[in-house]
């Protein structure tokens, strides 16, 4: 009778908790789903399961060992409050960032609270939640703990004998939900339990061990040689000789780069072709007004450590995996290493702690100076600590300069005096939009001021971005354009001004599109395209098992698996509404077209192979 308490406990937990998730407001607002009767049910059916495994092996321990009838129940007081735990911290990760708690998410994000002030931010931005989640977590905890030491039964031979029995159907019950309740991946990996994706990435290293069989199909749809050993591999013979010439050119032919990556920035909110945009963002407009804006431009992935990789590796991320961590002795020749090469001084400024993501290593390797500050939280004393560094730099050599911002992270918080009254994420959104863009205002100011105002190129974009409530109830869980769309600009002297609202781009077009403008044709793995070059290839981007597929005339995304669906166009925007919310989505239909299903699946697996096998760069 205990373990059979313990199970109703356990269960009574998932169930409150899961009320807790389903029925409070997000932090973007609106509710988690919007239509709740199609999740929260099989979230209870599959939590059964996984609660019936549990519970079982305490049982079968406790037979095992029946002389130590205390260590057995402290063992299941700890499953219990594990268990708890983490599906609780599943649930947050769920609210914030559309990101399930995974094994390969865990290894990134080990050092989260090395920095304070991000997570304290998010933490009061949704404390009353948070609160509640820990409260029902040691609650059941406890309660477990009283079934298991306090209550006292009375064993009845034959009922004992049938726990086990009615424990192993309901497990085997709950864990094959997935096949007939409701049958759908797409909604099956919003409601999965934290255990359910361990074992789900466990089970991932068992099965890739040899060449797929499609992986020609895949790597020629991705723009790959399949008869090469590295596909995407572009070797230029004795690029040595190119690397020494453009360090002998005079300075003033070699410009600098200065990189604003920003943080969570919606792409259909920089359309500098709206007047009420460039009210919001008159800096940005203005340097805008000196470049190209490319609006249909894709993010490979998120969150931040996703959009990082593409901009500075210039490689699409993992189909299953976090690549910088998971498969961090991977050999890649990013930006950053071929800009070294060529001479430059490297420097980046963050106002995250870099530790949060796990990329100190990375930034070690690709920089020669990085910098974070507690004291820069926020976006404007970080432009003014640029101003500083700016000023310092080496004179006699040109400057790649990361500017990393981080106000506009989710919950939108502002510097303290700052803040507005409205609690609409909307509101809150442009909020920090506008303040974002004052920041920028005070970069460009000092470059502008400076010697190198005529021989600089600015790189602008989102790592990714972060969607609205509306756009998660029309697209559902996984990757969509509420995540990926972003906008990128590139503007600087000698660069003819356009808005590009019919080509689309991605964050792999950044790095080749530099080297491009720099005139250094140099060996690299870059999959991406030459911005400056026309082009209709289309781009990619990959998510915990779904695709994207961008082209100028239609979209492709979601889990192939249900052949979820066709997005026509990211415009028009909805001029009535919010600028922070003017874009939900087009209608949906299913993806008819059986050949291009097949190259999707295809590129999926062939990619995997090559990450997984350390194929991207010959290894020196």
């Amino acid at each position: 009778m205990k373990f059979l308490c313990l199970w109703v406990v356990l269960l009574l937990g998932r169930v409150s908790q899961l009320a807790w998730l389903y029925f409070t407001e997000m932090p973007g607002g609106g509710n988690y789903v919007d239509r709740w009767y199609r999740f929260f049910p099989h979230s209870i059916v599959v939590e059964l399961g996984v609660i019936s495994v549990l519970v079982l092996l305490i049982y079968l321990l406790a037979c095992l060992l029946k002389k130590h009838e205390k260590l057995v129940f402290g063992i299941g007081v700890t499953f219990s409050f594990l268990y708890l735990l983490l599906s609780g911290a599943n649930d947050e990760m769920m609210r914030w960032m559309g990101q399930p708690l995974t094994l390969s998410f865990l290894k990134t994000y080990t050092n989260a609270m090395s920095d304070p002030h991000l997570v304290g931010r998010i933490f009061v931005g949704g404390l009353g939640h948070f609160l509640g989640s820990i409260f029902l977590m040691l609650l059941f905890t406890v309660l477990s703990y009283l079934v298991l030491f306090r209550l006292r039964f009375k064993e009845i031979k034959l009922f004992s004998k049938l726990i086990p029995i009615l424990l192993l159907v309901l497990a085997v019950v709950g864990l094959s939900s997935p096949e007939w309740f409701g049958k759908s991946r797409m909604r099956f990996k919003r409601i999965a339990p934290f255990a359910w994706n361990f074992a789900s990435e466990i089970g991932y290293n068992f099965l890739h061990f040899s060449v797929p069989e499609n992986y020609a199909e895949g790597i020629t749809f991705l723009g790959g040689n399949p008869s090469a050993e590295y596909p995407f591999y572009k070797k230029v013979e004795n690029d040595s000789l190119q690397y020494q010439a453009f360090k002998e050119r005079p300075l003033s032919e070699k410009p600098d780069i200065i990189l604003l990556t920003i943080e969570s920035f919606r792409g259909y909110t920089a359309l500098v072709s709206e007047e009420r945009i460039c009210n919001l963002l008159p800096n940005i407009c203005r340097l805008a007004g000196q470049g190209i804006l490319y609006s249909k431009t894709t993010s490979v992935g998120y969150p931040s450590i996703e959009g990082l990789l593409g901009i500075q590796v210039g490689i699409w991320s993992h189909p299953e995996k976090t690549l910088l961590s998971d498969r961090s002795s991977v050999s890649m020749l990013s930006l950053p290493d071929i800009l070294g090469k060529a001479g430059y001084h490297r420097m980046v400024l963050t106002a995250t702690e870099p530790s949060f993501d796990n990329l100190i290593p990375w930034f070690r390797k690709w920089f020669d100076y990085y910098e974070y500050d507690p004291k820069n939280q926020h976006d404007v004393p970080i432009a003014n600590r640029f101003i500083e560094l700016y000023r310092n730099r080496p004179k006699d050599k040109p400057l790649y300069f990361n500017w990393m911002s981080t106000t506009m992270h989710i919950p939108f918080s502002m510097p303290e005096g700052m803040e507005i009254e409205s609690k609409e994420p909307y509101a809150k959104y442009e909020r920090t939009l506008a303040y974002m863009d004052s920041a920028v205002g005070i970069l460009l100011e000092e470059v502008a001021k400076s010697d190198r105002a005529e021989n600089t190129i600015f790189i602008l974009t989102g790592d990714h971005s972060t969607p609205t409530q509306a756009q998660n109830n029309h697209y559902g869980n996984g990757i969509h354009p509420g995540y990926i769309w972003v906008p990128l600009l590139i503007a600087g002297n000698g660069i003819t001004p356009k808005l590009d609202t019919t080509n689309v781009a991605s964050h792999t077009d950044i790095a080749p599109s530099i080297l491009h403008l720099l005139n250094l044709n140099v060996s690299n793995h870059f999959p991406g395209n030459n911005l400056f070059k026309v082009d209709s290839s289309a781009r990619f981007a990959f998510r915990l098992g779904d695709m994207v597929v961008m082209t100028d005339s239609a979209n492709y995304y979601g889990n192939l698996e249900e052949n979820h669906g066709v997005l026509e166009t990211f415009l028009p925007l909805d001029s009535t509404k919010p600028i922070a919310e003017a874009f939900v989505g087009n209608s949906l239909k299913k993806l008819e077209d059986k050949a291009l299903v097949s190259k999707m699946y295809a590129a999926i697996e062939a990619y995997e192979w090559v990450i997984d096998n350390n194929l991207l760069f010959p290894i020196k």
